[in-house]
C-alpha cells in the first residue's frame, strides 16, 4: 500500500473511530485483534489488510470511500450525503428499514416511468 493510501486510511480510521464513540481497545475486541493492532494502523506504521478494512468499514459504518477519504467533488452534494448519512445513522433498526424500503419503493416507480 502506497504511503498516501496508508495516510488517508489512518487519518480516517481515528475519525471514524472516535466519530462512533469506540475505543482501539473496543475495535480490537470487535475485530478478534491485538490491540496493539490497531495503534500500529492508526500511527501508521503497518497496513490494514482488506479483511480487516471491511471489517472495520461494518463495524463503523461506513464505505470504503469514506475510509479512503475518496469523495465525489461536489462539495454540496458531499454535504447533503453526509447530512442524510448522520440522519439515518440516528434512527433505530425499525426506522432504517421504513427508510430503506421507502426509498426502493421510489426507485422501483422511477424505473417503472422511463
Amino acid at each position: 500500500m502506497n504511503d498516501e493510501i496508508r495516510e488517508e486510511i489512518r487519518k480516517n480510521l481515528i475519525k471514524y473511530r472516535k466519530e462512533k464513540g469506540i475505543s482501539q481497545k473496543e475495535l480490537a475486541n470487535l475485530l478478534n485483534i491485538s490491540p496493539p493492532s490497531v495503534s500500529i494502523w492508526e500511527t501508521g506504521r503497518n497496513s490494514i489488510d482488506i479483511n480487516n478494512l471491511y471489517n472495520i468499514c461494518k463495524i463503523l459504518d461506513i464505505s470504503f470511500n469514506d475510509i479512503l477519504g475518496k469523495y465525489n467533488n461536489n462539495k454540496e452534494e458531499n454535504e447533503e450525503i453526509r447530512e442524510v448519512n448522520e440522519l439515518f445513522n440516528k434512527l433505530d433498526n425499525e426506522g432504517k428499514e421504513v427508510i430503506k424500503n421507502t426509498l426502493k419503493l421510489i426507485a422501483t416507480n422511477n424505473i417503472n416511468r422511463v
